[in-house]
């Protein structure tokens, strides 16, 4: 009888332990906040518990993003922290939960990086978001209403006596008289008295006689609701403020903490930032910098006093104006014991509005503990047929890679996960413009046919599949052998296709592997007002109009450049793809490229390249949905390969919004364009019109202090 042998007996290896935890530390599962956490929805504010398994559009920086279709999930019970910050916005969440951290902070920019709530730091800065381009939400209450229910909310000023609306200020006559009109006319049922109205209407939002705090009710309200309420509190309560060192404010003192927190949100979630101060037992909300402008725009002030005193102060340019730069300084992280906790994903931006800050989303890997070396090769530049030029040009993007794994990092977290697993990454760009030039116009044409699997069909995916390889192999063999040759531990996996969409614009490249969204458009560039680059590019003949939040009055957009209002610019560059001859002769449109020849194409480059990630967003139309789900699925149960793209909607109403930064147009409108182009063109050599204007003393529209950075950058001066 034969002796089944006994298996071999396990042994516990801490090297191998301490890399398996450290590779799946990477990976930020489930990061989690709480219940009552407010985000900024399509809807307006709601807290979490409302989102629960309910798809939304939630707002990032003013834009509209979805969620998927589970919304808000459980993620179970979790030990919660609280976040404090010295401008008095909180957040509770989980310690793993990435916020985003200014690292460096210059007039110009800032540079941030994902960072778990945990390793936040008293005094590190934390972004908040910025919804100034922020459209009108719809939703409950009128601008009335809110105004009305504002100053219900403030100090007593309004009252009810003997079943009649009376105001408490007896030097508001104005104000006092408009109360009572609103109160007329938003009654829109039979109601005994304007008493019994307002009663109904505060009741409606929460609100009783007993009960003035802000309510859910009155966050969850609509745009106009804010703005009417806020102007209703800010003129019973508020105050214009004029410092000769702090520059112009709006201030609103009250005794609840809770009460100006709410009122702090709301005034986040319209783009406007408030600190709130404490001071002799009596809490304040200040108002200050650029925020003021954007409080006179949105909400301004009612009593006619206040309103001159804030008109005059802005128009003659006095206060402190400095840029605001939406961000908060962390005071402390207090724990709070267990309590279940949610999360959601909203793909393509991976984070959401948590009660202000910009928080990360689930399932993504953060870079908290490591640094991938990338390089990025333009693949539009390059011969297609000329084999050594390609091997020449994957070989330098891999050593640039190979040859940073040389660099010693003084962070020791950074410096062990690179000597663990070391990640590199040779990325291109250009693919689509690559092959049309490798493959010509029957290329084309095959993808306007959805890429079938005929013939001729599988020969032109194998063709791509064997440039795919030949660069993958080019790439391991030089990063291994640099590693070999210089006693570097090797990197298991050593080509992606990174995000490209900004890069791919020096060269003017399709991005990455896609497609690019038209044969000829116009491509739209944001500069400050007056910024050299832009004086040039007008003088070289391109139109500059003003940037899409430069508006008047009534909400129209400006249209003269050197209008005292506009703040930004716009430089049109009209563009052609370098086939774009090639696609005429086709008779194809590349926008009408489907969702199903896109997948195909992507999952040749996942296949036959990458052996990181490709990123990919497969853009449909609806009647798409259901045969790419089919697709995507079946390459799932075949175990096809890896999939992770972002899918996204098709925008094919390019008049419902101007100055898009990218606008497809035709070939005859292109040939006008670059004719007008030409005829406005002062001189061909830019960089000698550039020379005119790049001084060191030009002065740029807005200016901002260079104060405002977390360091400074004038030179340390000798003390005397």
């Amino acid at each position: 009888m034969t002796q089944t042998p006994e298996p071999p007996s396990l042994t516990y290896d801490p090297d191998l332990e301490a890399e398996l935890d450290h590779r799946m530390s990477r990976y930020g599962l489930n990061p989690c906040v709480t219940a009552d956490t407010w985000v900024h929805t399509e809807w307006g504010a709601r807290q979490v518990w409302e989102l629960v398994g309910r798809q939304h559009g939630t707002y990032v920086n003013g834009e509209l993003f979805s969620t998927t279709a589970a919304g808000f999930f459980c993620t179970g019970r979790q030990p919660v922290w609280q976040l404090h910050t010295q401008s008095g916005y909180t957040l509770r969440l989980t310690g793993n939960h990435p916020l985003l951290k200014v690292t460096a902070q210059t007039p110009k920019a800032q540079y941030t990086a994902w960072t778990p709530a945990a390793q936040l730091q008293p005094g590190d800065r934390i972004l908040l978001h910025n919804h100034r381009s922020i459209q009108p939400w719809a939703g409950t209450g009128t601008w009335e209403e809110g105004w009305l229910l504002g100053h219900w909310v403030s100090n007593g000023c309004l009252a009810i006596r003997h079943g009649a609306v009376g105001y408490g200020r007896e030097t508001h006559n104005e104000t006092a008289e408009l109360a009572l009109a609103i109160c007329q006319q938003v009654k829109n049922q039979p109601i005994k008295s304007q008493g019994d109205h307002l009663l109904a209407l505060a009741g409606r939002y929460g609100l009783s006689a007993h009960n003035s705090a802000i309510t859910p009710q009155i966050e969850r309200a609509s745009y106009e609701f804010y703005r009417g309420f806020l102007r209703g509190l800010f003129a019973a309560d508020g105050r214009v403020q004029d410092h000769h060192l702090q520059g112009v404010s709006i201030r609103l003192v009250q005794r609840n903490r809770l009460q100006l927190q709410a009122v702090q949100r709301m005034l986040l979630r319209l783009g406007i930032v408030a600190n709130l101060y404490t001071c002799q037992g009596k809490y304040e909300l200040v108002i200050a910098h650029d925020n003021v402008w954007e409080f006179q725009r949105l909400i301004g002030c009612q009593e006619l006093h206040q309103s001159e005193r804030l008109h005059t102060l802005l128009s003659n340019g006095q206060g402190n104006w400095q840029q605001e730069r939406f961000t908060a300084v962390v005071t402390a992280l207090i724990p709070q014991g267990e309590e279940p906790v949610y999360d959601c994903t909203v793909p393509g931006v991976a984070c959401f509005d948590a009660n202000g800050f910009v928080a990360h989303n689930c399932g993504e890997i953060i870079g908290t503990d490591f640094h991938c070396n990338l390089s990025e090769i333009h693949l539009n530049r390059i011969d297609p047929h000329d084999f050594e030029e390609q091997e020449k040009a994957f070989t330098a993007g891999a050593l640039s890679v190979a040859a940073l794994l040389n660099h010693r990092f003084v962070e020791p977290r950074f410096q062990r996960s690179r000597e663990i697993d070391p990640i590199v990454g040779v990325s291109f760009t250009g693919l689509f413009d690559f092959f049309v030039h490798a493959f010509g116009k029957e290329w084309l044409q095959w993808w306007a046919a959805g890429r079938p699997r005929h013939e001729w069909g599988l020969i032109l995916r194998q063709k791509e599949a064997d440039y795919l390889q030949f660069w993958r192999d080019v790439v391991h063999r030089v990063v291994w052998d640099y590693c070999d040759r210089h006693g570097l531990r090797r990197p298991n996996r050593c080509t992606t296709v990174q995000p490209a969409g900004t890069k791919s614009l020096l060269t003017n490249a399709s991005p990455g592997w896609h497609p690019p969204k038209a044969q000829r458009y116009i491509r739209r560039i944001t500069f400050a007002k007056n910024d050299p680059v832009a004086l040039a590019c007008m003088d070289y003949g391109y139109s500059v109009v003003p940037g899409q939040s430069d508006k008047d009055e009534q909400g129209n957009l400006l249209h003269d450049p050197f209008d005292p209002r506009c703040s930004e610019w716009l430089v049109e560059i009209p563009v052609a793809v370098s086939w774009a001859d090639i696609a005429d002769a086709a008779g194809v449109d590349i926008s009408q490229f489907s969702a199903l020849a896109q997948f195909d194409f992507y999952m040749n480059v996942q296949q036959n390249y990458t052996t990181h990630n490709t990123s990919a967003t497969i853009e449909f139309r609806e009647h798409e949905i259901e045969a790419l789900a089919d697709r995507i699925y079946q390459a799932i149960q075949q175990d096809e390969g890896y999939i992770s793209a972002a899918l996204l909607s098709r925008f094919d109403a390019l008049q419902t919004f101007p100055r898009l930064p990218f606008e497809p147009i035709s070939k005859e409108r292109y040939d006008q364009l670059m004719q007008e182009v030409l005829q406005r063109r002062k001189l061909a050599d830019f960089g000698a019109l550039l020379r005119r204007y790049d001084q060191p003393d030009w002065q740029l529209v807005p200016q901002v202090s260079a104060c405002e950075g977390l360091t400074c950058e004038l030179p340390a001066q000798p003390q005397s």
